[in-house]
């Protein structure tokens, strides 16, 4: 009996179990994916994070590079939100081979767009090289998406394109991608794929001088970004018409702050290292003329930060202000 019992315990589990085994990891992969971009979207970026590692380790277990390449995307995302941004760089990196072994040319897509966006911050916030890499990997990400017919993707990918040739100086082509990606975003109602450009256009306005204008397209953004509940751009969205309210009528002040306040507790509970920089340098900007000691402890804050995060644009900012407000 006990041999019997010991012979059973040491037999292999037939193809059959494991090919079943590795289809339930696979579908157990899949909700985590789903489940962890709502936790993104909706702001709730711990529960996303530490799902997704999690994940990783199972992941194994499933043997599909699919699954895998599709979690590190997603973790990488996150992590460089959070300032780890050689931990990113290289979880992409990973899933772009990944997704180039199996010809999947929506996650190299993803994984193009991410990296870019990576690069885009060492460019205009760190200053550790030029738009060139961040522009060439965005446009990789642009062709990858149009190949795979993600036409969601598609639209990202215009849209942080317009914003590349915006900070290059090259306003007439940025306002054609931004353009077309609101035309495309609407034909498939991708409400989520309208907020940038529209707020890029706003962004156009108001370096023009029309504030007017320029408020109305972030009024916009932030609506859309209120009714999807979409977390990271409702931060970015509530900054720019606080800021925007206050430089049409000072007297807006403190609904102005409030719009912001409400942005920065977004921003800290993400963890969101860029937004919260610059949600601090807008508060710290309208303190400037109602409470310089307010105004400083801001800027102060933001140079603190930069100097954790290398943030080196925002380090100079703060630098700038500050011995304004002490002269």
């Amino acid at each position: 009996m006990s041999t019997n019992n010991h012979s059973r315990e040491n037999e292999m589990p037939d193809e059959h179990f494991l090919s079943s085994l590795a289809e339930k990891y696979r579908s157990m992969i899949a909700t985590a994916l789903e489940i962890s971009e709502i936790h993104e979207r909706t702001g709730q970026w711990d529960q996303a994070v530490n799902l997704l590692q999690f994940m990783l380790e199972v992941v194994n277990k499933a043997e599909d590079k699919k699954s895998e390449a599709e979690l590190r995307v997603l973790l990488g995302d996150l992590l460089w939100k959070r300032g780890a941004f050689d931990e990113a760089r290289a979880i992409l990196q990973e899933a772009n081979l990944l997704a180039e072994e199996i010809s999947d040319y929506k996650i190299r897509g993803d994984c193009f767009y991410h990296l870019g966006e990576l690069y885009y911050v060492e460019a205009v916030v760190m200053r550790k090289r030029d738009h060139t890499t961040a522009l060439e990997y965005h446009d990789k990400a642009r062709v990858f998406r149009e190949k795979s017919g993600d036409r969601e993707g598609f639209v990202q990918s215009l849209s942080r394109l317009g914003t590349i040739h915006e900070y290059m100086g090259e306003f007439d082509r940025a306002l054609e991608y931004h353009n077309k990606a609101i035309k495309i975003a609407q034909e498939i109602n991708y409400d989520r794929g309208l907020y940038r450009p529209i707020t890029h256009i706003g962004a156009f306005y108001r370096r023009q001088g029309d504030l007017k204008t320029a408020l109305k397209h972030y009024q916009r953004a932030l609506e859309i970004c209120r009714r999807i509940n979409d977390k990271q751009g409702l931060v970015f969205a509530l900054g720019n018409v606080g800021r925007t309210l206050f430089d049409l009528d000072e007297k807006a002040f403190d609904d102005s702050l409030q719009l912001c306040r409400e942005a920065l507790a977004i921003a800290e509970r993400l963890d969101f290292k860029l937004a919260i920089n610059r949600t601090l340098m807008i508060i710290g900007n309208l303190y400037v003329k109602y409470d310089q000691d307010k105004a400083k402890e801001f800027f102060q804050r933001v140079g603190d930060n930069a100097v954790k995060t290398g943030y080196e644009a925002h380090r100079l900012f703060a630098e700038k202000r500050i011995a304004e407000l002490e002269k």
